[in-house]
């Protein structure tokens, strides 16, 4: 008995975690549909934390709030020599549309709020952070660790 499988017959192909060209095809578009919505998930995430409208991103970037709509639905992708000028307005690093560098929301809330303020005060508040900071550092204790000879 001849134990062989023709590849080219499609009914043993999921079996045999074989698939076909337009399988193929349609996995690596799916793929990169997939991509494209993350991507205009995290321009949304990003823009709604700072509270801006598609019009106002639009108007930054010399867009169409249809246009801003599109990256954020995946529906169309975004020029990459367009992503710099999109990460500085929406306050992230331009990884953060990839999902890397994913910056601590938080985080970052707190640097725009800083920001808002002027010289002066941006001054007093980092003096009066780095003092809280060294206060708190000085509150861990850390564990001493003691080693026995053999």
């Amino acid at each position: 008995m001849d134990c062989t499988v023709c590849l080219s017959d499609v009914q043993y192909a999921p079996m045999l975690g074989v698939v076909t060209n337009s399988e193929m095809a349609y996995m690596s578009s799916r793929k990169k549909w997939q991509e494209l919505e993350d991507i205009g998930q995290r321009i949304r995430e990003a823009r709604e934390r700072l509270g801006m409208t598609q019009e106002e991103l639009a108007a930054h970037i010399g867009r169409t709030q249809d246009t801003i709509s599109s990256y954020e639905l995946g529906n169309r992708a975004i020029r990459i020599t367009e992503l710099p000028a999109l990460a500085h307005i929406l306050k992230v690093p331009v990884g953060y549309f990839f999902g890397q560098d994913d910056p601590d929301i938080e985080a970052l809330d707190l640097v725009t709020e800083l920001k808002s303020l002027t010289p002066d005060q941006q001054q007093k508040v980092v003096e009066r952070w780095r003092y809280e900071l060294d206060w708190w550092r000085k509150q861990v204790v850390v564990p001493s660790i003691t080693v026995q000879e053999a």
